[in-house]
């Protein structure tokens, strides 16, 4: 597993990808394959409460293959009904290495969205 130098890259493709928590365990949102030869990087996490009226929970976790430690980006944040919360918004960015992920989970089945924008830097 290697941490490939981005000022080397031949290639820069955006990608978003929408994930709809339709369990309360915790879901892959986006993975950067461990021998990629990638560096993806986040720059947008948005969770989005689609329910008319309950709250729901949401906490984003992120793996650091080369810690194998997970953090958290947030955790147990409320997002009231027909409301968003932006964990990572242009302000920050959050880079993913090979065989990092980035994980959400909901306190509520089909409650909420997971919107994620990303640049894959190869």
């Amino acid at each position: 597993m290697a941490n490939p130098n981005i000022i080397s890259a031949t290639s820069l493709t955006g990608n978003s990808k929408v994930v709809n928590l339709t369990t309360a365990n915790s879901t892959n949102i986006v993975t950067n394959a461990s021998s990629s030869n990638k560096i993806y990087r986040v720059t947008c996490i948005r969770a989005t409460n689609y329910d008319g009226t309950n709250p729901a929970d949401i906490s984003i976790s992120i793996y650091d293959a080369s810690e194998a430690a997970t953090g958290y980006l947030a955790s147990t944040i409320n997002v009231v009904a027909d409301s968003t919360f932006n964990v990572i918004d242009k302000t920050e960015t959050v880079y993913l290495e090979e065989g990092d992920y980035i994980n959400a989970q909901s306190s509520a089945a089909n409650d909420i969205t997971i919107y994620c924008s990303y640049e894959v830097i190869g």
